[in-house]
């Protein structure tokens, strides 16, 4: 089985549209409405900025609290370090987590609309990369956490569209995912002095990786990604990686077919500042939906349990709640992911006979996609859209021109240690 992709205008990671059988007519079509759809169709809403402290599309908030409270930055209380907020389009951009201050990343000689950063693991070193198409390798600058430049180089390769560079703690090595000459995608690892490649493919050879590489690092050097439902370990010198663990219970995550067969390359992952465990998002059918979900476990593949749920009051409907690219604070007790609407509200031809097709009502965007946090073991949490779920959104500070405003973007966003440029 092979996932289609077709790249976001709006959105580094990419839409998906559903290779589907045996009902593959209506299923086709209908996976490619929803994948243009969820490209930004309809929904409208401008992006985020340090310029601008907030999204036009966001809700005002006033007060985060019910019965009036004053203005926080988050219900959940004082939370640790500061959000680094990417839209396309826009320079990345800072919010500080403690105070609810937007604070612009330094200019560099990296320039133009597709730069990039990342937080490489165990926070205290920061990539810069642009994405640029014309580009045939991708240039790199290494920042400590003041966002001074440690050092300059260029990766061997292109960076495949929503891959990002992920660097060892011991800052020796960078993982990150490439097309070769016959465009086949490979998660290889690379020397962080020099660019070049050491090591080359991984388990995943054989899958189509959708948006960002499932991998991370752990703190003693090795690293771990997703197969599928497994979790492999990995040196970055040696080729033996390892299943060391798997999720035979996960919700079946392949599209409309006669056979089981787990997708594999269609998760995000991270690792918690202590190695101890992981958070990655798995999708699972949900009627005519195809939702996107954040789950736990230990870094081992034990004890899962998802964090996220979709509202209630939207069970039946055929919109695609994604829970994205969750983020572990530097602390570890807290996650932060967006909520990206991917999808058209349906209906069947004949409501009477669900093998009669489906017709599009409306469609969403991304402009309005909040950021939430969550406490890392909550289970089952429900994160609303369209209005903002007051208990776990973010919220910028008011300013004497601006009133105070939910977070939302249409890119993704990474936890930093906050140390202003």
């Amino acid at each position: 089985m092979r996932w289609h992709t077709t790249t976001c205008p709006r959105k580094r990671a990419r839409c998906t549209a559903h290779a589907s059988a045996p009902r593959w007519a209506w299923g086709l079509i209908l996976g490619s409405l929803l994948a243009l759809a969820g490209c930004g169709g309809g929904g409208g809403g401008g992006a985020s900025s340090a310029a601008d402290h907030a999204p036009p599309s966001a809700d005002v908030a006033t007060s985060n609290q019910a019965g009036g409270a004053p203005w926080q930055v988050s219900a959940q209380g004082d939370l640790p370090g500061a959000l680094l907020v990417s839209d396309p389009g826009d320079p990345v951009w800072g919010l500080s987590m403690r105070d609810g201050s937007a604070f612009a990343l330094p200019a560099t000689d990296l320039a133009g609309k597709e730069v990039y950063w990342s937080v490489a693991s165990g926070g205290q070193r920061l990539v810069q990369w642009s994405a640029a198409d014309w580009l045939r390798r991708t240039p790199l600058r290494i920042h400590d956490i003041q966002y001074r430049l440690i050092r300059s180089l260029e990766l061997a390769c292109k960076l495949t569209i929503g891959s990002r560079p992920m660097l060892s703690p011991d800052g020796r090595y960078i993982l990150g995912s490439c097309e070769d000459n016959n465009f086949d995608e490979h998660l290889n690892v690379f020397d962080a002095q020099t660019g070049a490649i050491v090591k080359l493919g991984s388990l995943l050879d054989d899958a189509v990786v959708i948006a960002d590489a499932p991998a991370d690092w752990l703190p003693d050097g090795h690293y771990l990604y997703m197969v599928a439902n497994k979790v492999v370990l990995a040196s970055p010198t040696a080729h033996d990686d390892a299943v060391i663990g798997s999720f035979p219970t996960l919700p079946y995550n392949g599209a409309w077919s006669e056979g089981r067969d787990w997708v594999a390359g269609h998760s995000s992952l991270a690792v918690s500042p202590d190695g101890q465990h992981i958070a990655f998002t798995w999708q699972e059918h949900h009627g005519l939906a195809i939702d996107t979900h954040v789950w736990v476990a230990a870094a081992d593949g034990s004890e899962p349990h998802r964090v996220t749920h979709r509202p209630v009051d939207q069970e039946e409907s055929a919109l695609n709640f994604s829970y994205d690219s969750p983020q572990w604070s530097p602390d570890g007790r807290w996650l932060a992911l967006s909520l990206h609407m991917a999808g058209a509200v349906v209906g069947f031809v004949d409501p009477l006979n669900p093998e009669s097709g489906s017709r599009v009502v409306g469609t969403t965007g991304c402009g309005g996609s909040p950021v939430y946090v969550v406490p890392a073991d909550s289970q089952q949490v429900v994160l609303n859209w369209l209005q903002v779920d007051t208990r776990h959104g973010v919220s910028l500070a008011p300013t004497t021109t601006k009133p105070a405003r939910w977070l939302s973007t249409c890119g993704d966003v990474m936890w930093a240690p906050e140390r202003r440029p």
